[in-house]
């Protein structure tokens, strides 16, 4: 979205409403890792992030903790049985455009609980975390420790940094996306709390977006702000009804994305591509496999023909690519593969249970994902 010339220039907070979102901050702190441990010790798995009036759920626990704040407008949006948006907005004068804090409350399922810290995949246990450089980390949980790589942006934060070390919540969905989700609920709350105290308003809307089914179809954001008319932000009079000549609406001043970046600035995000990759074969029985052609044997060479030359994979792709501000393509292989006799699989508390048929047949199809990140084309 193009910078509008209608927008003011930025000013620096005033002074006493900058001591006043400070104090605010740091005195709710605590409930807010406190509403954190809730959240990582609550699963939600893309479809089962709940609805707001449904104890027990994520949604339930960001309802409750939405409504304990004067001046803090709270909305539940259904965008599919059993699952809500949940919205939190400080209101500013009429007419004024509006700022979207966005965070999104699903996660991908858990995996196998024995390969979590003391088989538990929702413990919200404390903890240290230690840079060692070279985008490398130490956690340090209870008797337990162990190394593991971070993504680049997130050695270069390490190297900005004036420490090393730093506490920890461990926990499925702590950093993606359930920290995000806490931390943008205190910033709208304190933000409440701090113009209560002295007196203000702001001059425009902020709407604290905490959406569904990123993980997935991205329904929730559809949801917030869809196509005309259809949006929650649109229903709610908070964006103009038409287009600009430009092609753009002049009612947004701005969209924070959560922060699973490291809370740092962010300028883009990059785009994705997933392909869907089919090998065929030929059926035969197990006894004669001489006789068939395995569907499955196929997928696995295209899959490591294609781990194997990453590299070079990654040099053909650089020259399309001319952005030096996103991070570079990728490949993830395989994120996805079911072939053979596959009827379904059960995400269950003691990992994944595969419903089989045809164990004794040579398989005859294979079908696997490939998701590709890349930045602006050239």
């Amino acid at each position: 979205m193009p910078p509008s010339s209608k927008l003011p220039a930025p000013d620096t907070l005033p002074d006493d409403l900058a001591a006043a979102l400070a104090a605010e901050v740091a005195r709710r702190e605590p409930a807010a890792l406190d509403l954190l441990r809730d959240l990582i010790r609550t699963p939600s798995v893309t479809g089962g992030e709940g609805r707001h009036d449904q104890p027990g759920t994520v949604a339930h626990r960001l309802w409750r903790a939405l409504g304990a704040e004067s001046g803090l407008e709270r909305h539940a949006d259904p965008v599919a049985p059993d699952r809500d948006n949940l919205l939190g907005v400080i209101r500013g004068a009429a007419d004024t455009p509006v700022v979207l804090l966005d965070a999104h409350t699903d996660t991908v399922p858990a995996g196998d609980p024995a390969r979590w810290l003391d088989a538990d995949p929702f413990s919200a246990r404390g903890g240290l975390v230690h840079y060692l450089g070279e985008n490398r980390i130490r956690l340090e949980i209870g008797d337990h420790a162990l190394e593991r790589p971070v993504r680049p942006r997130l050695g270069r934060l390490w190297e900005a940094r004036s420490y090393r070390s730093a506490p920890i919540l461990y926990g499925h969905g702590a950093f993606d996306n359930k920290g995000p989700v806490a931390v943008a609920v205190l910033a709208t709350q304190a933000l409440a709390g701090a113009l209560s105290a002295t007196g203000r308003r702001l001059r425009g809307t902020l709407v604290c977006a905490l959406v569904v089914d990123e993980e997935a179809a991205m329904a929730g954001t559809h949801a917030l702000a869809g196509a005309a008319g259809r949006g929650w932000v649109e229903r709610h009079d908070l964006l103009p009804a038409g287009f600009g000549p430009d092609g753009f609406r002049s009612g947004i001043w701005g969209v924070a994305l959560d922060g699973s970046y490291g809370f740092v600035p962010v300028v883009g995000h990059r785009g994705v591509a997933q392909f869907l990759v089919r090998t065929r074969g030929q059926a035969a029985h197990a006894a004669t496999p001489d006789l068939g052609v395995n569907a499955v044997t196929r997928m696995a060479a295209v899959l490591h023909a294609l781990d194997a030359q990453r590299e070079a994979l990654a040099a053909r792709l650089a020259p399309l690519f001319a952005d030096d501000l996103l991070e570079p393509a990728s490949l993830a292989l395989g994120t996805t593969i079911a072939g053979g006799g596959v009827i379904a699989v059960d995400h269950g508390a003691d990992g994944a249970t595969v419903e089989r048929g045809g164990i004794n047949v040579v398989p005859d199809w294979c079908q696997a994902t490939i998701d590709c990140r890349y930045p602006r084309p050239a």
